[in-house]
């Protein structure tokens, strides 16, 4: 007899214990917000990823043994984007000696040629989805007497 009212005491404790737990989980409410961190990272040429990167570019040079004030070295380079978030690209130079470099890219949404003077930032972007290739091309508007060297630093951010 003694064994019965202790397993009906067990079983009914079980019960309601279960029962209880049953009842919260079917009336709990929960919130969940998950961040997503932004990132943006830019690489030149296969250079390493950051958020920022500079490059030398050179005007005017020796070609065939002749001075070419017009020369571009690189003459164009490619940028590339990985971006989860709106981005911008900016560049700047930061010589800011002359003559005005001008920069041109055939990429969708940013196509042109525009002077570095000293900065040119382009159109906000949405998400790459994955690593994007910018191609750009430098020239000058007027030939230099003697080479000159521009740092340009690249620098991608949120709008």
């Amino acid at each position: 007899m003694r064994r019965t009212g202790t397993t009906a005491l067990t079983l009914l404790f079980g019960w309601m214990l279960l029962s209880g737990v049953a009842g919260a989980q079917a009336t709990a409410r929960n919130t969940v917000t998950v961040h997503i961190p932004s990132v943006l990272r830019l690489s030149i040429d296969q250079g390493t990823a950051s958020d920022s990167q500079t490059l030398d570019v050179t005007v005017g040079g020796i070609v065939d043994g002749t001075f070419d004030g017009t020369l571009v070295n690189p003459g164009s380079v490619t940028v590339k984007v990985f971006a989860n978030t709106q981005w911008v690209l900016s560049i700047e130079d930061g010589s800011r000696s002359a003559p005005t470099l001008r920069v041109c890219t055939t990429y969708l949404g940013l196509e042109g040629c525009h002077p570095l003077d000293p900065t040119v930032k382009f159109a906000t972007q949405q998400p790459t989805g994955g690593w994007k290739d910018i191609p750009l091309t430098f020239s000058v508007n007027s030939p230099v007497a003697t080479a000159t060297t521009h740092t340009l630093t690249f620098t991608l951010s949120r709008p």
